[in-house]
């Protein structure tokens, strides 16, 4: 703890108000084999649900599939999202990351209403 303490970067961690938050973070694990239904993080999002009232939204993504099948289900998780009128952020680990960025340029190249995700 004292060595993460003296790092500048954690100066740069500015705590967030208590409260709840109308916010939805979409998950998209790296190498899983359970997608939407895998335990990745299960601790920290009911733990976030909890004290802070945010839901989470696990990308049905898969391990070996295409960057463009992931990214369908990515955007899948974003309409789900989109539905529940809740402003999203995207959070992507290990090949989820990848997988975001793929779904990202596909959406900003995709038709009027894609874009507007």
């Amino acid at each position: 703890q004292e060595q993460l303490m003296k790092d500048p970067l954690v100066r740069l961690l500015i705590p967030n108000r208590p409260g709840h938050y109308n916010f939805t973070v979409i998950s998209a694990m790296g190498v899983i084999t359970e997608g939407k239904h895998g335990t990745e993080l299960e601790a920290a999002i009911k733990r976030l649900y909890k004290e802070r009232g945010i839901t989470t939204i696990r990308a049905d993504t898969g391990t070996a599939r295409s960057f463009e099948f992931n990214a369908s289900k990515i955007e899948d998780a974003i309409i789900a999202a989109v539905n529940l009128k809740k402003p999203f952020g995207l959070l992507g680990y290990s090949q989820g990351c990848a997988n975001i960025l793929m779904c990202e340029s596909l959406l900003r190249s995709g038709t009027p209403l894609q874009q507007k995700f």
